[in-house]
């Protein structure tokens, strides 16, 4: 397992007990599995044989004090996720190899690679509208993850599965109309809400010199609005490299180390793009008041 003083230093840490939690009831494995999973991939994302004196990670995992300790505790939280992901063999949203997807209204996987991903917004939307508890878990495991894990998640048979897919398309038939009305103003409004939050931070930017100021008031819109910008936090992680996700979440602004500062612009990179995705849904016409105005000044 490499240094064990090391080992010590991760496993010892609150977001590690988190992170073996989350493995074991995501993908159903005993704690010790999980616990193996874990640190293995722990290591794995913070490079540790890249790394000729373990000392200086055993102090950036155990010292409070440290400037890095935060961003290790995110390498935990992070290398969780991944071991569930990896788990599941793919990282889409939406079901890829659902095979009666045109009757949940032809809704096409969003791959979290090259898109923002929209797990907290559409997955807990959508399932809001089943009536049950157990339906609601049942299709967002389905929505997450596919026919295979939910088969596994739920112990159910091929024929288990068809019924209760069956049953919960036969809601979606009866509701149809619901469906339609409830899931358009929600697209729509939820798109007006994180342009209003995306146009927040941009003014930020624009408005705040002083350092201390702009981190204040950045740092208040990533609390205020943590699941949009935990989201895109992930993707500027997997799409652009960003390293030290605690550090640019905690410090942003006040960041002068240049390897740091990358990340700021790794962050403010992935903003814009989601800016852009979902701009595509407001172009204006000849006579319509702009993104800007439409978003913004609403």
């Amino acid at each position: 397992m490499g240094n064990e003083n090391l080992v010590k230093a991760i496993t010892e840490s609150r977001n590690f007990e988190n992170g073996i939690n989350r493995i074991h009831y995501s993908i159903h494995c005993s704690k010790d599995d999980a616990f193996s999973l874990l640190i293995e991939q722990v290591l794995r994302r913070i490079h540790f044989w890249n790394y000729n004196n373990a000392n200086t990670l055993i102090k950036a995992f155990s010292d409070h004090s440290n400037p890095d300790f935060k961003n290790k505790q995110w390498a935990i939280t992070y290398a969780a996720k991944d071991v569930v992901e990896d788990y599941y063999g793919h990282k889409t949203l939406l079901v890829e190899n659902f095979d009666k997807s045109d009757e949940l209204g032809q809704l096409a996987p969003i791959n979290c690679k090259n898109s923002v991903s929209v797990e907290n917004s559409l997955v807990n939307k959508v399932i809001s509208l089943f009536p049950t508890d157990k339906t609601k878990l049942f299709v967002k495991s389905l929505l997450k993850y596919g026919k295979i894990a939910t088969m596994d998640i739920f112990s159910m048979t091929d024929k288990k599965f068809e019924h209760a897919l069956y049953d919960r398309i036969a809601y979606v038939k009866s509701n149809a109309q619901m469906f339609t009305e409830q899931l358009s103003g929600f697209d729509h409004q939820d798109t007006l809400d994180k342009l209003k939050v995306l146009g927040d931070f941009e003014y930020c930017l624009n408005k705040y010199a002083d350092p201390m100021t702009l981190n204040s008031e950045v740092h208040t819109l990533f609390i205020s609005n943590s699941d949009l910008f935990n989201d895109i936090f992930d993707y500027a992680t997997k799409v652009y490299g960003m390293k030290y996700q605690g550090i640019v979440w905690e410090s942003f602004g006040l960041i002068n180390d240049h390897q740091l500062k990358l990340d700021e612009y790794k962050l403010i990179d992935s903003i814009i793009d989601l800016q852009q995705e979902l701009s595509k849904q407001f172009v204006p016409k000849e006579g319509q008041v702009s993104l800007y105005e439409a978003t913004y000044l609403s």
